[in-house]
């Protein structure tokens, strides 16, 4: 094991049956990096319990006819928790499965969907902005759809809560590398949310942190694919939920400026509906404060 400072594990929950998707895209872009790891943790959160064995067989081929030598420990285990909201049970999963294998040394869990990919030299760059002081790691990213790219520029002065509770700044699934014991402070991904899991995730960083205990990496390192109909973002009624939950969730953190803000880019990307309602909410609880 390494030491406290350097520790660093890759982290991919799957679904969906996205088996073949998660070793010739993740898998394989977690193997080709140029900074080793401690180990790879899969995660597999499908509802078909004979996948796991198919994600057993596919990594044991994988490893056998990979020229990526040596791989790095590759950790397969079953989703623990809550299944299937956006992958957030997977996540805690896996920080409970390091926990006791790191048993009481720190760590950083770098995240990384079963659908995206990162640059050869994502770990080497992360590795370098990771110590004492630092407890998570924002490299920036390409969001990549059928039709567009979108460059993220996030910058460390991005990340406030009030840009968190507007959208997303750039922060997703994929280029999120946090310590572990900031996760656990946080609790980890709340696993009540159907949707909108990164910007809530963020949020509870932001409140127990401060930015000099951050890093921003500028260039683009981590590529996010928009493409599947299956994820949540393509989904109108898990992101709709998901949405309401959020909304309630920090409804009294919102100005109203903000608010507005924060639910005409909802309508505007994803078809909000409930706008009307949580302005509603939004108003009720806004004179139970002020009487």
């Amino acid at each position: 094991m390494a030491d406290i400072a350097t520790s660093i594990f890759t982290v991919i929950p799957t679904a969906f049956k996205r088996t073949e998707l998660i070793i010739q895209r993740s898998l394989a872009s977690a193997c080709r990096q140029t900074r080793p790891m401690e180990g790879i943790l899969i995660v597999d959160d499908n509802e078909d319990p004979s996948e796991y064995l198919r994600i057993q067989q596919q990594v044991e081929k994988f490893k056998q006819v990979s020229n990526m030598k040596p791989l790095p420990p590759i950790y397969i285990i079953r989703n623990q928790r809550t299944k299937g909201n956006s992958g957030t049970g997977a996540w805690n999963t896996a920080f409970d499965y390091l926990s006791d294998l790191c048993k009481d040394r720190l760590f950083y869990m770098a995240l990384l969907d079963d659908d995206d990919e990162w640059d050869d030299a994502y770990i080497e760059h992360v590795s370098r902005h990771i110590g004492d002081r630092v407890k998570a790691v924002f490299p920036n990213m390409v969001r990549i759809h059928e039709t567009f790219r979108h460059e993220y520029q996030l910058r460390l002065k991005d990340l406030t809560i009030c840009n968190f509770l507007r959208g997303n700044p750039g922060v997703q699934g994929s280029n999120i590398v946090v310590r572990s014991d900031l996760y656990a402070k946080i609790g980890g991904f709340d696993e009540n949310l159907r949707s909108t899991t990164d910007r809530d995730f963020m949020i509870r960083v932001l409140e127990c942190t401060s930015l000099d205990e951050i890093e921003v990496i500028e260039g683009i390192l981590a590529f996010h694919y928009a493409l599947d109909p299956c994820s949540v973002t393509n989904n109108a009624e898990i992101k709709t939920a998901g949405l309401d939950q959020f909304y309630k969730k920090h409804l009294t953190k919102y100005s109203l400026e903000d608010l507005h803000y924060s639910l005409q880019r909802a309508e505007k990307f994803f078809n909000y509906p409930n706008a009307g309602d949580v302005l509603t909410c939004y108003e009720q609880e806004i004179a139970c404060l002020s009487n």
